[in-house]
């Protein structure tokens, strides 16, 4: 028996209709969902319109403000309501954006010439120098506040 084909333009078809659902269900247009979901009009009319799938982290996104599961909205055979996640799940859900925003600083870098890395590196290494301090004011704060509740 063959390996089974992925057919990912269903996929997108799926997750389509089920973006159509949602916004119904939620009678939200797609200038709100954007604004709201902070996903772009342009990304959301290509869901929409069976071209593109989003990635995980846009279709929480989206799946938070429609207060649908993602994991549904992305064409899974799961209930469609959100579940509450745990504090395990937030935290995972802010590594995943963290992954994110490194990817586009990483994309930034490699499009730079030599130059403009050595620019990169060193006014990162000056925001390290300016923030860390600030870091550990916070820090101390915390500790004078948690002793003084005890």
């Amino acid at each position: 028996m063959g390996k089974r084909q992925i057919n990912y333009d269903n996929d997108k078809k799926v997750t389509a209709q089920r973006l159509r659902e949602a916004m119904n269900d939620a009678n939200m247009n797609a200038t709100f969902l954007s604004a709201k979901s902070k996903v772009s009009k342009s990304s959301i009319s290509q869901y929409l319109h069976g071209l593109q799938s989003p990635s995980n982290i846009t279709a929480a996104a989206l799946a938070k403000v429609l207060d649908v599961d993602p994991v549904w909205l992305m064409g899974f055979d799961v209930s469609k309501e959100r579940k509450v996640y745990d504090d395990q799940n937030k935290r995972l859900m802010e590594y995943y954006k963290r992954i994110s925003e490194l990817k586009n600083v990483a994309d930034i870098f490699s499009e730079l010439p030599q130059q403009g890395k050595d620019e990169m590196i060193s006014f990162a290494q000056y925001l390290r120098t300016k923030y860390k301090p600030l870091e550990k004011e916070s820090q101390d704060e915390r500790e004078h506040n948690k002793e003084e509740n005890q």
